[in-house]
């Protein structure tokens, strides 16, 4: 059986001897607990499927969102950095540009 794993849009296969009710087991006897994008995309978490277009799916929704990502990591940098040039008063401080992972 293979199992698709999922991180970071990074897509790996590995071989694994079954599939439980929580889980797959490894051929080497080891054992990956069932982990599945909702939601919310978590970038330090691994998902796992043995669906190959739900794993080209999940794969493409996470690079979508650290698309986001980097966008919004780049704006909150010149916010830093025009604040910085224009004094960076205390009572003025940039406004978060937090992204939480929800999927589209």
């Amino acid at each position: 059986m293979i199992l698709y794993i999922i991180k970071n849009g990074i897509i790996e296969v590995e071989e694994v001897a079954k599939e439980t009710k929580c889980g797959w087991r490894q051929l080497n006897n080891g054992f990956y607990n069932k982990s599945e994008l909702g939601e919310y995309v978590y970038l330090d978490k691994k998902y796992l499927t043995t669906d190959y277009d739900k794993a080209l799916s999940w794969a493409k929704k996470i690079r979508s969102y650290m698309a986001d990502v980097i966008q919004v990591s780049s704006a909150s940098i010149d916010d830093i950095n025009n604040w910085n040039e224009n004094g960076a008063y205390q009572d003025e401080l940039p406004k978060s540009r937090m992204v939480y992972g929800k999927v589209n």
